[in-house]
């Protein structure tokens, strides 16, 4: 197998996959999150971020608190988003910041939920994966024009 096969996909999951977000009952929402892939170098350096942020919650036993390990997870998974659509707070755009990112994955599950399955996944950066993603999204386009 030739090398670049192998390091081609790792340079995809740095420029991120568009996930679409789709409300509990299964609409497809407006919101889009552009996520970096897990072997990226954007989640990789947030891993080393987010550890250094919460070396001093863990106990001498190697213990966290609940609290403190479910802040630790939203902080990295927050780490991977590089960008969104759709979001407005009020009549204004809502900037994406970190700490803006946190917000919404603390406040909306279902939400996070989507994003930590896509943050996970190596599918999207995979040329297949591409393709149906990019066949799925012409499909909803199609239905959204025809509804």
């Amino acid at each position: 197998m030739d090398i670049n096969e192998l390091i081609a996909p790792i340079a995809l999951q740095e420029e991120g996959s568009w996930l679409k977000i789709y409300q509990p009952d299964g609409e497809l929402t407006d919101i889009e999150f552009l996520v970096a892939g897990p072997d990226s170098e954007r989640q990789r350096k947030g891993r080393f971020q987010t550890i250094e942020r919460f070396a001093n919650k863990v106990d001498r036993r190697g213990n966290m608190a609940a609290e403190d390990n479910e802040a630790m997870t939203i902080d990295l998974l927050a780490r991977s988003v590089i960008d969104w659509k759709g979001l407005e707070d009020g009549d204004a755009p809502f900037e994406c910041t970190h700490e803006n990112v946190v917000k919404m994955l603390q406040t909306v599950p279902w939400l996070r939920i989507q994003v930590d399955v896509h943050a996970a996944s190596r599918l999207p950066y995979q040329p297949a994966g591409r393709r149906a993603a990019e066949a799925e999204a012409a499909a909803v386009e199609l239905a959204a024009k025809a509804a």
